[in-house]
């Protein structure tokens, strides 16, 4: 009896170190001090700093994130990316280094080979890329120290390239590997799932390779014939390649259309645009993302200076959409119906910096240029030193105000900025009520968002112009009747 209650204990002890194993999803090891410094592990859109013992280890063991098979990536050393597959209940120790300026990956335990797939799969892109290029405005505002590094980027790169027969072969290679570590998938519907995501990857990479070719050697795309026969390859409608990373059907729409995306009326291209959709796709997913993508384009299209004939867009949108598309274009239409030139403003609520509730219609009296933005929104901030000049331009013209309107979550956020930048122009934020409310007066489906109200509490522009414009102020001028 004593033996056999020792044998339980001793299993019992046992299961006690098992445990943690166990439930150990991931560990890293990372020798080399400066690739440990600022890595991170992305979990779902949130980042996780990772903090490395004496041994250059790192464990993750976050059961409540990860609740089903997930593709983590990580950000190493702050300047390169790994991906590893992490499964509930299994264990996979990943060890990290570099070497040549490169980073190397050995995976051992349980998804070993669904995480070499995915190092082999981030890999499959082309080693030719289109030179940067900076606009002569961003090129005029860099120090001497961030123009000299510009342009020795610049001459490495031209030092790097390789032909364009050199680039397709290597791309070749690629491929063959990450379809070799595809099928060493034990799970055959993994393994399937993971072959044909290759295939989509390979063929967007080709398409990629190919209209990179085209802009160096400056031909016309629509007449390359290695490009017109990567294009028939495309599946219409294969839901998987119309994920932003490899933009098949997107590609496959643009190759269709007979008009001009750049011209100032889009009406045109817009009508083309549903009509290839309708004739080309039947997949309802697809068919929403295409539509979606030139919905937004038209609701947003006051920030290119680009205008469409609504009604003649609408009609044809609505024909043409899936019902979830149009449920969510029909309010922003209706909204957008709502508030055009010379309609009554539709009051909002808001609150300062200090807590204290405002009202839209406070500012009444004068015409009100409002700017909706976020901290987080990187085309938002880019505007504030604009908005900061002509701010103080007009600060002693009763004629016009200027408010900022932010929709962060992050109250923290907000204040912040507020606190670093010290706007001398009225500051408001939104609560998830008011910026809903607010979001569906207006039909808000990007931001920076600026509106001019005219002093009698009606609309003069819904969608008004950036502040970063260089007429600004001459629009501004002729608004206000100065």
């Amino acid at each position: 009896m004593k033996n056999g209650l020792k044998k339980i204990m001793m299993m019992l002890v046992g299961a006690a170190f098992v445990l943690p194993t166990q439930a150990q999803l991931l560990k890293v090891t990372i020798k080399d001090p400066a690739l440990q410094k600022n890595s991170m592990l992305s979990v779902k859109g949130d980042f996780e700093q990772m903090k490395f013992d004496e041994k250059g280890v790192w464990t993750y063991n976050n059961t409540d994130k990860i609740k089903e098979p997930t593709e983590m990536g990580m950000f190493i050393g702050g300047g390169h990316m790994a991906d590893v597959f992490l499964e509930p209940g299994k264990t996979i120790c990943m060890d990290i280094s570099l070497k040549n300026g490169k980073l190397q990956t050995k995976f051992k335990g349980d998804n070993a080979a669904e995480s070499r797939f995915l190092m082999e799969d981030m890999s499959l892109t082309p080693e030719r890329y289109a030179p940067r290029t900076l606009d002569p405005e961003d090129l005029e505002e860099m120090s001497e120290k961030e123009l000299n590094e510009y342009k020795e980027r610049i001459e490495r790169e031209k030092r790097d390239t390789i032909s364009f027969d050199e680039a397709y072969r290597r791309l070749e290679q690629h491929y063959a590997a990450t379809m070799k570590a595809a099928k060493a998938v034990k799970d055959a519907d993994r393994r399937n799932q993971f072959v044909h995501r290759a295939e989509v990857h390979y063929l967007a990479a080709q398409l990629d390779l190919t209209e990179t070719r085209a802009h160096a050697w400056k031909m016309d795309l629509k007449k390359d014939e290695l490009y017109k026969q990567l294009l028939s390859r495309i599946d219409p409608n294969d839901v998987f390649g119309v994920d932003q990373l490899y933009r098949l059907p997107q590609r496959l729409l643009e190759s269709k259309l007979t008009t001009n995306k750049r011209d100032v009326d889009q009406t045109a291209y817009a009508l083309d645009y549903i009509s290839n959709v309708d004739k080309t796709f039947t997949n309802e997913t697809i068919r929403h993302r295409l539509l979606s993508d030139l919905g937004m384009q038209v609701f947003n299209s006051s920030y290119s200076g680009q205008v469409f004939e609504m009604d003649k867009f609408w009609q044809a949108f609505k024909k043409a959409s899936p019902k979830q598309t149009l449920d969510y274009f029909q309010p922003i239409y209706d909204s957008r119906m709502a508030t055009k030139a010379g309609a009554k403003c539709p009051d909002a609520s808001f609150s300062d910096l200090q807590g204290n509730k405002h009202k839209l219609s406070d500012y009444f009296g004068k015409y009100l240029f409002i700017d909706i933005w976020a901290t987080w929104c990187i085309p938002c901030c880019a505007e504030i030193p604009y908005i900061e000049k002509h701010v103080a331009h007009y600060k002693d013209n009763p004629k016009i105000q200027f408010i900022s309107i932010s929709i962060d979550h992050n109250h923290n956020a907000w204040v912040k900025k507020l606190e670093n930048d010290k706007p001398e122009w009225p500051q408001f934020i939104c609560d998830k009520e008011e910026y809903q409310q607010i979001s569906k007066q207006w039909g808000v489906t990007g931001i920076p968002r600026f509106i001019i109200i005219n002093p009698d509490g009606t609309i003069n522009q819904s969608e008004a112009f950036r502040p970063s414009a260089a007429d600004f102020r001459e629009r501004i001028d002729k608004i206000i009747g100065k």
